[in-house]
């Protein structure tokens, strides 16, 4: 750790990245070296910053940091809930952006769940705890719209790449950081209906947890759906792909309403307890912002600006 922290700034940035991604890992957190990291990174990648004497520091079209490096280094920081200065994120997002069209979808997904739990995070900061005036999270609306646009049209044409795990997982954190915008709900609609086929891929290897999967699955997809007929595609989606009724098939596995006498359940296995925990972390927030959502439900947020800067907004 004390070699890591003494050689930062000889490392280059792929190093880094595996280096914090490690520690992260590892749940080993050091304030200290993730700030070296952060400066490090910031003096490369961000655009806005200056020299001493009032010269751009980034020159050259694309920053040197790759997708990959991108995606390690927004779930370094997003697991050892390193958010204090949203410039990093923005910046690692921007050059992710820009070079979206190096990212496979395995990668897109990582960077993505990373970038999930930043948008936890503001919500948590402005609506539930209320560190922050409500206008930030405005900005914060009109910001993230912007990066989804991007993001996810990326993530709908790489969903063939992308395993069950990844998908359920986009599944989840698409609750919140869609923001009930009509667009984001559009967008997540349009993801699952094409992920749909990794469930055919993993069929096998699920097993006998496959029927409880695609329930989930289609649990989480339908609250993407704005209308009837867009339940109606997902469920032909579901029958094209998997030949299953999944509404029926909902119905057997819900043991409120199906008379079927129940089987036992074989063992769950990590994704089951995973999803669970989001569950949990995830249910206190989602209330707040709903009470907001509710609140506010008469204005809407027009994303206006091509490119919205955080910074600016504080």
């Amino acid at each position: 750790m004390k070699q890591s922290i003494r050689r930062a700034d000889q490392f280059n940035l792929q190093s880094l990245a595996v280096i914090t991604n490690a520690l992260a890992d590892l749940e080993i957190v050091n304030p200290t070296l993730l700030t070296i990291v952060k400066q490090i990174l910031l003096n490369k990648i961000d655009k806005k910053a200056l020299t001493h004497d009032g010269q751009p520091l980034i020159s050259g079209d694309k920053p040197e940091v790759s997708t990959v490096d991108c995606a390690m280094f927004m779930t370094a920081f997003s697991r050892a809930q390193f958010f204090s200065d949203p410039a990093l994120q923005e910046s690692l997002i921007a050059c992710f952006i820009e070079r979206l069209s190096e990212a496979d979808g395995p990668t897109t997904v990582t960077l993505l769940q990373a970038y999930g739990e930043w948008v936890h995070h503001m919500i948590d900061e402005t609506l539930v705890k209320k560190k922050q005036p409500r206008r930030f999270y405005h900005a914060f609306c009109k910001y993230n719209d912007q990066v989804l646009l991007h993001v996810l049209r990326h993530l709908i044409s790489n969903a063939d790449e992308i395993n069950a795990r990844g998908c359920i997982m986009m599944l989840m954190h698409g609750r919140l950081w869609a923001h009930k915008k009509r667009d984001n709900m559009r967008m997540m609609k349009d993801f699952a209906v094409r992920a749909i086929g990794c469930l055919a891929r993993e069929r096998d290897s699920l097993g006998d947890l496959f029927e409880q999967y695609c329930v989930q699955y289609y649990d989480l997809s339908k609250q993407f759906c704005l209308k009837e007929v867009d339940i109606k595609h997902l469920q032909r989606a579901f029958q094209d792909s998997l030949h299953i009724d999944v509404a029926k098939l909902q119905f057997e596995l819900d043991p409120l309403k199906s008379t079927r006498i129940s089987e036992p359940k074989p063992e769950s296995d990590s994704l089951d307890r995973l999803l669970q925990a989001k569950k949990e972390k995830m249910s206190s927030i989602e209330e707040a912002y709903n009470a907001v959502l509710s609140e506010e439900e008469d204005d809407s947020i027009e994303t206006s600006e091509q490119q919205p800067q955080l910074s600016n907004a504080r």
